[in-house]
């Protein structure tokens, strides 16, 4: 299934052109129309101290607060706008459709609704802190949506992919991430599937994987890595380094998501040590 709707949810500042131009890169690559939803936060309840400026919460500062959460979303609307004329989007016939559109609420109900009726969702991970909000946006753009998401990196995305590591456990969320992941793997030099092995030597058949790749079309090569007393967070940025992987597939939390935050899991150590995009479904 082709992707042609892409969401790239947004709260709080916009000055990212790095996600914009992953979500055009990428749009431009599928044939994809794009959404920009910018996030205006609800005065009560979701609005972090450190984003806006204004005192203490008390009802005589509700006006500076709503004057402020209009002025962000008024800065962000203009920041839009200015990367639109730049990148001369919407000003000729094939370029892909960017749209504008504007909810209150950065939370689950809201971004997964909207992220249910897309095929991809392009956002920054939570590490990165460009915005106050980038860790929620990202966790409820994973987990509420259904979605695949292709967790934007600092460096330009698409420009160099001509290798593809996908890491799998034959999980359903690595079921998923891989569905969802098809349409980008496509006319890519290599790819290669890696599945991980608690001791050497352990028999792992790929022959049904093989298989599925083959009835798209997509030749992959298949390996085994055994830990050898590591991490398979650890083997797994390893491999993506020896491989100069520009794109890596994977699912996300296999085990329970508190589970991975409080003991660490290979979700964790993915999104805190990666530098290059990752497609990724729970």
């Amino acid at each position: 299934m082709p992707i042609r709707k892409i969401l790239v949810p947004v709260a709080g500042k916009l000055n990212d052109d790095n996600l914009l131009d992953a979500a055009l890169a990428v749009a431009r690559e599928q044939s994809a129309a794009v959404e920009v939803l910018y996030l205006r936060p609800s005065l009560i309840g979701d609005v972090p101290g450190w984003e806006f400026d204004y005192g203490a919460w008390s009802e005589q500062y509700q006006a500076e607060i709503e004057a402020s959460v209009d002025e962000a979303a008024k800065a962000a609307r203009r920041y839009f706008d200015g990367w639109c004329h730049r990148n001369h989007v919407a000003d000729a016939a094939n370029t892909p459709e960017f749209a504008w559109r504007e909810e209150t609420g950065v939370n689950a109900d809201v971004i997964g609704a909207a992220g249910r009726v897309v095929d991809l969702i392009v956002t920054r991970g939570p590490e990165n802190t460009a915005s106050a909000w980038s860790h929620e946006v990202f966790e409820d753009s994973l987990l509420a949506s259904g979605r695949p998401v292709l967790m934007v990196p600092d460096s330009p995305f698409l420009n160099r992919i001509d290798s593809v590591l996908i890491a799998w456990n034959d999980s359903v969320q690595a079921a998923r991430a891989v569905a969802g992941a098809l349409p980008l793997l496509r006319d890519r030099k290599w790819i290669k599937v890696v599945t991980f092995m608690e001791q050497a030597g352990e028999e792992v058949n790929f022959d049904r994987l093989h298989g599925y790749f083959e009835r798209h079309g997509i030749l992959v090569e298949c390996e085994a890595k055994p830990l050898d007393n590591r991490t398979v967070g650890q083997v797994l940025l390893s491999e993506i380094d020896r491989m100069q992987a520009g794109l890596v597939v994977m699912g996300a939390y296999t085990h329970s998501k508190a589970r991975e935050m409080i003991f660490g899991g290979t979700t964790r150590d993915v999104l805190e040590q990666v530098r290059v995009g990752v497609v990724l479904a729970h």
